[in-house]
């Protein structure tokens, strides 16, 4: 398992049941130094709203609350 798949399973729990194709650029700079962004990659859901905003609550409160306190970011 790569980190980039881990965070591609959890991404779509954040993006409110909607995952999109990981991405490595967020813009390119061209010889002028000119910033274009990168462009988005239309999303696809995955899970409801609903669903998605269930499971983001059961993982915070396994941090606030249950055994994954060292997770916690002060």
């Amino acid at each position: 398992m790569t980190g980039i798949r881990i965070l591609a399973a959890f991404a779509p729990r954040a993006n409110g049941g909607v995952t999109r194709p990981p991405r490595l650029l967020g813009a390119t700079i061209d010889a002028k130094g000119v910033r274009h962004p990168a462009a988005v990659p239309a999303g696809s859901r995955v899970v409801s709203p609903n669903t998605a905003s269930v499971m983001t609550q059961m993982l915070e409160g396994v941090v606030s609350n249950g055994t994954g306190a060292c997770a916690a970011i002060p």
